[in-house]
């Protein structure tokens, strides 16, 4: 990365993957075979990561190891900041201290920094960045009215989303995505910023996001069995968990339910964030909470459960075994629902069995 011209870090708590994957596909539509490296599968096994020839290098720099401080890059594009990663951080503030640093010692100067600024700590990095002196150049951008860049005639309904991303001077672009959830258009209004700071067509940008598919288990749809709707989502953060229950919601409509088998990402996590996860995943019609491939106490599951039911959510199931889950899981659908396979670890391969066994019983279900 270090030795191409045109370097983009993609940075943030949530949507690094996603905005990532944007920009290597609007990228590579536009003709300037970019080289990426992205957290996540952009379609097949492997796709994730590419040589281009041409001089822009996309990568997605995650933070949770402090590994983004002093990356080199010439544009810096940080989705959001909140409090995650708990083994690292002791609090939000500390996260933005870090994400402050790693762009001092990384963005060259005059270099630019696009910055959401809907989440509070990034909107306190856009305020820290201009006002340093001799600071970056600072693009923001969000549904605030204050962004540079602003979200507006939003609709989040369906499987697709759209919105009007209207920039300074009142230049209007029309977003309208194939991908599920309001935060999409977020991850999307980042990207045509970028491409902008980076020179390139926005109104040519916008048109091929439109058929972007997203990436890997970034809440895809994975299979269809028995009238029921199976989506894969990588959250692991309560935030994520409200933002994907929130895509499943408009997926499933009016009709349909959304039941969701969560997999946490491990003890500390569930510990720090407990009570949140509680009320994030309790916006289910049910949840069925199953553990890991790495050793899970029961009780913390058990714990999770009693969060959910307390928030007003209904988890009437704990299955430490997936595919035990995944039976649990198919015998509570019925056409029209959607079910979320959510977690960051092997919860997708629960799938297999969920689509066995939903051909199997959700054809007769009442």
């Amino acid at each position: 990365m270090a030795a191409q011209p045109k370097k983009v870090a993609v940075m943030g708590t949530h949507g690094k993957s996603s905005t990532a994957g944007m920009l290597a596909f609007a990228l590579a539509r536009l003709g300037q075979e970019p080289s990426y490296a992205v957290g996540a599968d952009l379609d097949v096994p492997g796709s994730g990561g590419h040589a281009g020839q041409g001089s822009f290098f996309v990568a997605e720099v995650d933070e949770s190891d402090r590994s983004h401080v002093g990356m080199n890059m010439d544009v810096a594009v940080i989705t959001n900041i909140g409090y995650d990663h708990p083994e690292v951080y002791d609090d939000e503030e500390q996260v933005v201290d870090v994400f402050e640093s790693g762009l001092a010692l990384g963005l060259r100067e005059g270099g630019t920094a696009v910055v959401g600024i809907d989440s509070s700590g990034g909107l306190e990095l856009a305020s820290r960045l201009t006002a340093a002196e001799n600071g970056p150049g600072v693009v923001t951008f969000g549904f605030s009215t204050s962004a540079d860049w602003r979200l507006t005639e939003v609709s989040t309904k369906g499987r697709g989303n759209s919105a009007v991303l209207v920039g300074p001077g009142g230049a209007g672009y029309a977003l309208d995505l194939r991908t599920v959830g309001g935060h999409q258009l977020l991850n999307a209004a980042a990207t045509v910023i970028t491409l902008h700071v980076l020179g390139q067509d926005c109104g040519q940008a916008v048109e091929q996001l439109r058929y972007f598919d997203g990436v890997v288990r970034r809440m895809t749809s994975a299979f269809e069995a028995g009238g029921v709707r199976v989506y894969d989502s990588y959250a692991h953060h309560p935030d994520e968990v409200r933002a994907d229950l929130a895509a499943a919601r408009s997926v499933a409509g009016e009709q349909g339910r959304v039941i969701t088998v969560f997999q946490p990402s491990g003890p500390t996590r569930l510990t720090v964030f407990g009570r949140r996860f509680g009320e994030a995943l309790s916006a289910s019609d049910e949840v069925v909470v199953t553990g890991s491939a790495q050793p899970f106490a029961v009780a913390g599951l058990e714990t999770l459960s009693a969060r959910i039911n307390a928030a007003g959510g209904t988890c009437r199931h704990v299955e430490p075994d997936r595919a035990e889950a995944a039976v649990r899981t198919a015998s509570l659908a019925r056409p029209g629902d959607v079910v979320v396979l959510m977690g960051p670890g092997d919860i997708a391969e629960a799938g297999q069995v969920l689509r066995t066994v939903l051909g199997d019983t959700v054809g007769t279900a009442v």
